[in-house]
């Protein structure tokens, strides 16, 4: 079965999307897929060059001025969801989308004791992720998960079946990576 093919049966059902990550390597492992395309959406395989940019929601995502470690988790799981750009300059689309999201977060929740406004993103290049490694293994992969609304999405997920503490280390350290201060312009 091609990596896209695969990627095509992942269920959206919020259980099964909290072991994308395990699922994902099991069946090919150690970053395999970022040889392939993973959807029919997509522009092409994610290049090292390219910079990816997370979006950053207040009051969930920060602390203070910067962000909080926790914004990067998602990739131990479900996958990190990010914008891919060829420049560390975000794309006004890339503005708009995140915008877009927050406005149907808190149209979806009016009695949300926290409405969320949109602060920026993040921003970090590909290659620096692909370069975590520990005990010469790699730590992330990055596949081009583009969606048929969102032809920019990528995701970075956290290869698994590697030692505890070195997880838990290359989370840290992808935190590292991405800019700390969120850029909205």
């Amino acid at each position: 079965m091609s990596c896209k093919a695969f990627f095509e049966t992942l269920s959206n059902e919020r259980e099964a999307v909290s072991m994308r990550a395990t699922v994902i390597d099991t069946a090919f492992p150690d970053a395999y897929c970022e040889t392939e395309s993973v959807s029919r959406y997509s522009s092409g395989l994610v290049q090292s060059t390219e910079y990816l940019h997370r979006y950053v929601f207040s009051p969930i995502h920060m602390n203070g001025e910067k962000v909080k470690a926790a914004l990067f988790s998602d990739c131990k799981d479900k996958g990190l969801s990010c914008e891919r750009s060829p420049t560390s300059e975000v794309p006004a689309d890339i503005h708009a989308r995140g915008k877009a999201l927050v406005d149907g977060w808190n149209a979806a929740n009016p009695d949300s004791d926290s409405p969320r406004s949109y602060v920026g993103v993040v921003s970090a290049q590909c290659e620096r992720i692909r370069e975590l490694v520990a005990q010469n293994q790699r730590m992330m992969a990055v596949y081009d998960t583009a969606l048929a609304d969102n032809p920019l999405h990528v995701d970075v997920f956290q290869i698994v079946n590697r030692k505890r503490s070195d997880v838990k280390q290359a989370r840290k350290d992808i935190a590292d990576l991405f800019s700390q201060i969120p850029s909205s312009n």
